[in-house]
């Protein structure tokens, strides 16, 4: 019932603010956008594992530091070419791709290059499954989102026609039928 003290000590409304849930849901929301976007990510390392370079006790100093040369030379290549192509818990095919070579500048080496850049691939191939030849950093990767988007924009279309036919089902089955003259 309204009466004439309600009107005479009216104390206004205070406009209500966010409570603790809005604030709640919106970090959770920025938590799972940090989350989403910082994936773990393998490379090869800037140095190759030991197992990588060969050693031979009948080689001298000058054999043994051109032996390393063309071990790093291989791995910069893997780091910088290979790795890109590949999946990290996949073996790596038989045969070296055409993109695993060591540059022009490499012939002054003075070595069979054909046989080095096979016997170098098969030693990539072992290392590519030992543990201390990766390692592990997190990176900022925002391309869910824009894939995301894209599965959107591909599939909305379908939605649509999915809930358009979806109402006119239901009209269909809740309008009584007409008798036809």
């Amino acid at each position: 019932m309204y009466t004439y003290e309600d009107n005479l000590f009216y104390k206004p409304q205070k406009r209500k603010r966010p409570g603790w849930g809005m604030w709640a849901f919106v970090v959770i929301l920025v938590l799972l956008f940090v989350y989403r976007s910082t994936r773990p990510v393998m490379r090869l390392r800037a140095d190759p594992p030991p197992s990588f370079y060969d050693y031979n006790m009948n080689w001298n100093k000058e054999e043994r530091q051109h032996e390393r040369r063309l071990a790093q030379a291989y791995w910069q290549v893997a780091v910088n070419r290979i790795q890109t192509h590949y999946a990290v818990k996949r073996p790596l095919p038989p045969d070296p791709p055409p993109s695993f070579y060591i540059s022009d500048a490499a012939n002054s080496m003075g070595r069979d290059l054909i046989a080095s850049r096979i016997h170098y691939w098969y030693r990539l191939r072992e290392a590519w499954r030992q543990r201390d030849a990766w390692v592990e950093s997190y990176r900022w990767n925002t391309d869910w989102v824009e894939r995301s988007m894209d599965s959107i924009w591909q599939n909305a279309p379908h939605w649509m026609s999915n809930s358009i036919q979806s109402v006119i089902e239901w009209l269909n089955s809740t309008v009584p039928k007409m008798p036809s003259p």
